[in-house]
């Protein structure tokens, strides 16, 4: 597979990424994190074990900065992830995407893969979900672009909404480690399987919505 192919080449990697220069090690990161976010969302819908284990990845989300400050011919950059991005970019979508699909990865290993045990520092499951629940309200609070402004296009961010609700569901849902509701398992059920339709309902109205295997799985 194309994963399995950019693990052979070290992509997921900083270790190996940190032998190449700033340019060339930008583009192994956005390629491995496109792969990455493939990988991921096509083996949550469908149940397959994932490609690579997170705890092998290492290599660093890529760059914010536009494109036209990122060149073969700048040789005093040493890394261009650690420098600011002072401008509005379109790649905050695709970093705010990167970190959403980390988040649905562990919601499915934990809940959903056979034999998958919880980290240490956990005493118990109901913890563990309280933890990456707070990981999500945070994402969809903080590393969510809130205006185009902020996107630098006009990306539609009903697709944010989306994601964010399909990721409660799988949280609180019914899964083989979570065979029953509570009550406040049920109530976040409730209101993240409604958001999901109003999202959907949204998209219909506008005829912006694709007919896809991802949209029918929704």
């Amino acid at each position: 597979s194309v994963l399995r192919l950019t693990v052979d080449l070290g992509l997921h990697s900083e270790k190996i990424n940190k032998n190449y220069d700033a340019f060339t090690r930008e583009i192994r990161r956005r390629l491995f994190w496109c792969v990455y976010s493939l990988d991921r969302q096509i083996c949550s819908y469908f149940g397959r074990p994932f490609g690579i284990p997170e705890e092998s990845i290492t290599t660093r989300y890529p760059s914010l900065l536009d494109d036209s400050f990122i060149t073969l011919t700048n040789l005093d950059v040493d890394d261009y992830s650690d420098l600011p991005n002072p401008n509005p970019s379109s790649k905050v979508i695709a970093l705010a995407m990167y970190k959403i699909r980390r988040i649905q990865a562990n919601i499915v290993r934990i809940l959903y893969a056979p034999g998958a045990e919880l980290p240490r520092k956990f005493t118990d499951l109901e913890s563990w979900r309280i933890e990456t629940y707070n990981e999500l309200e945070h994402w969809f609070q903080v590393d969510v672009p809130k205006n185009f402004d902020i996107m630098n296009c006009k990306f539609n961010s009903i697709w944010f909404d989306l994601n964010y609700h399909y990721s409660k569901s799988i949280l609180y849902g019914l899964s083989p480690k979570c065979p029953t509701l509570n009550e406040t398992a049920f109530q976040i059920v409730l209101k993240s399987t409604k958001g999901t339709i109003d999202v959907f309902y949204n998209l219909c109205v506008n005829k912006k919505i694709g007919y896809t295997w991802v949209a029918v799985h929704n």
